[in-house]
């Protein structure tokens, strides 16, 4: 799997604008580091299965939390946000919508 730089993997999320100090799991104090990246890999998946990403991801499908974890990836905070797990659920009770409200229509 080809690795990205340090240098990408610390703009995995920047669209642009000004998301303030970069942020890196790793030198957090939390001693679950790798289930953060997982889970941050597992909302991406479900944004793209919603065709709902809040923000384009400049990282392949070859990418895993593995190799996050060992290139010590980092995001802005405002950027990470965008991919929280209640934005995501906002997001599934948004399309149960759009997809209830299609069903009524093509009953009608």
């Amino acid at each position: 799997m080809p690795l990205l730089s340090h240098m990408v993997y610390a703009y995995i999320l920047y669209d642009g604008l000004d998301g303030g100090d970069l942020k890196c799991p790793v030198k957090s104090n939390q001693n679950n580091v790798l289930e953060v990246y997982s889970t941050f890999f597992q909302t991406v998946a479900e944004f793209k299965g919603l065709e709902s990403l809040p923000t384009s991801v400049k990282f392949s499908e070859e990418h895993d939390a593995e190799a996050f974890l060992k290139n010590q990836a980092k995001w802005h905070k405002g950027c990470h946000l965008k991919f929280a797990p209640s934005k995501l659920l906002h997001k599934r009770h948004l399309s149960c919508e759009s997809a209830s409200d299609q069903q009524l229509r093509k009953s009608k």
